[in-house]
């Protein structure tokens, strides 16, 4: 098994009951995000807790767990200055966009480094057209 990292060598060894006991231990100690980056770890990883959520009680465990930590947990906070004519701001896990009379910019939601800038344009008929102005890197 080489070239093969110790955890899925873990996951390959839980038709063991101790191995499998080990590894619900190791996954129930998991939040949420680290849940869903396991997930996205490769296929292998994906199809193995797929099949632990369904075949067990795992599933109820995590749901418990992460309904838990959502309700206690103090939400993430990131404060970054806009200029002061934005009339809209929405944001998401990765980006944030603002927009006011002229522009629209969406900006990297951590850093809050300017992704793309974006010029409102009136055509004179009241409608508002969008033209790239820029796009910085």
């Amino acid at each position: 098994m080489t070239g093969v990292d110790l955890m899925t060598r873990l996951l390959r060894c839980t038709l063991d009951p101790a191995f499998d006991k080990i590894v619900k231990d190791i996954l129930l100690q998991l939040d949420g995000f680290s849940i869903s980056s396991f997930l996205s770890v490769n296929k292998e990883w994906n199809i193995f807790l797929a099949e632990k959520l369904k075949y067990s009680n795992l599933s109820a465990k995590f749901n418990s767990k992460l309904k838990y930590q959502w309700m206690r947990s103090e939400p993430s906070k990131t404060e970054l200055a806009v200029a002061v004519g934005v009339k809209h701001l929405v944001c998401d896990d990765k980006v944030i966009v603002t927009a006011d009379d002229d522009t629209i910019q969406v900006r990297h939601v951590k850093t809050g480094e300017i992704i793309k800038e974006l010029a409102i344009h009136s055509d004179g008929k009241n409608m508002k057209c969008f033209t790239k102005q820029k796009q910085i890197r």
